[in-house]
């Protein structure tokens, strides 16, 4: 398990093996599939 927490800016990630789930602050959650690369990013307003 991996936490990460990002205000603002562009978290990257490339997953390796199985998938990756990501919780929003939202509570919206999305799977990262595995051997895709990921650019999440953030804005405060």
């Amino acid at each position: 398990m991996q936490i990460e927490r990002v205000e603002v800016g562009t978290l990257t990630y490339t997953v390796v093996e199985r998938e990756a789930k990501v919780k929003k602050a939202n509570g919206t959650e999305l799977i990262l599939k595995k051997g895709k690369l990921y650019s999440l990013q953030w804005e405060i307003f």
